[in-house]
């Protein structure tokens, strides 16, 4: 994780580290949630968040507009996502 200014210069960063091998939308469902766990730590607000996953994005975007679960979430957004890929 990484924080950077308004101008994009370095601020400051941290590491996590977790044993196994998740999914690659699960991994970055746990770097959200530790994103923002420390941005809460260093009471940081108004801030914006870079993810590589979109389906992690879409899935937590239904998990503040629905209340569920982020494991719920990241189904439905699959579901989601799935549907909007068979559209084009």
């Amino acid at each position: 994780m990484c924080i950077r200014d308004q101008r994009s210069r370095f601020i400051k960063a941290a590491t996590t580290w977790y044993e196994g091998c998740p999914p690659p939308q699960e991994a970055e469902a746990v770097g959200l949630r530790d994103a923002i766990l420390w941005l809460g730590q260093l009471k940081l607000s108004n801030v914006q968040l870079e993810l590589d996953c979109k389906l992690v994005l879409i899935a937590y975007m239904i998990r503040i507009t629905t209340r569920q679960n982020l494991v719920v979430s990241l189904m439905t957004a699959g579901h989601y996502y799935k549907n909007l890929q068979t559209l084009r």
